[in-house]
């Protein structure tokens, strides 16, 4: 199956498989990766699957399904979760989600809506505002970033203004090819998006 995991330096990453025909309320496929998570001494914990389960883009909500792990994501202290799919870059706030329904309460025919493509699942966020990547650099909550920019065509829908965003979304740049890159000295990690030319488009910091 395609979901494993592996260290690199100081953090420790695990890699899902967030398609449609996988099921994230099985027990079995959850408690391997909540002891995954819980097993590294790394300092870091990264977790990166396709499809974003949290954006602002009106067109790609199909793969907010991820959002039934959100719950083993929280409690193994992941530090920064990195998707695609939508092909922009968007950084939430420091997040915490919760389902309105226990993922132990569903039943045969909440499955079938589990690995159904637009399967939506709704819950409460709680946001951390008071952290800004710079002067406040402890987050409250795990960063979820959509880095889909790479090189693929753009998908320009994603909205630029601020009035159209959801309440997750901290930064939103569409129409601009871009990467993530990741330094980490000990306890403190940089975090850039820089585009072709080297401009950065976004920069925030995270310190333990």
């Amino acid at each position: 199956m395609l979901n494993f995991s592996y260290d690199h330096g100081d953090a420790h990453w695990v890699v899902l498989d967030s398609n449609r025909y996988m099921d994230w309320s099985d027990p079995v496929l959850r408690d391997w990766l909540e002891k995954d998570l819980m097993s590294t001494n790394k300092t870091w914990k990264f977790v990166t699957f396709h499809h974003s389960c949290f954006h602002s883009s009106r067109k790609h909500q199909d793969g907010v399904r991820m959002r039934l792990i959100a719950d083993i994501l929280q409690r193994c202290g992941v530090d920064i979760v990195f998707t695609g799919h939508v092909h922009t870059y968007e950084r939430t706030y420091p997040l915490s989600f919760s389902l309105k329904r226990k993922i132990s309460e569903l039943g045969n025919t909440d499955v079938n809506q589990v690995v159904d493509e637009f399967a939506k699942f709704e819950g409460e966020l709680t946001l951390d505002k008071e952290y800004d990547g710079v002067t406040k650099t402890r987050p409250n909550g795990i960063i979820y970033l959509t880095t889909g920019a790479g090189g693929a065509p753009l998908h320009s829908e994603a909205m630029p203004e601020q009035v159209k965003w959801q309440p997750q979304t901290a930064v939103a740049v569409a129409g601009r090819h871009s990467i993530t890159v990741l330094d980490m000295y000990g306890t403190k990690l940089v975090a850039r998006q820089l585009t072709a030319q080297g401009e950065e488009l976004d920069r925030f910091e995270i310190t333990k």
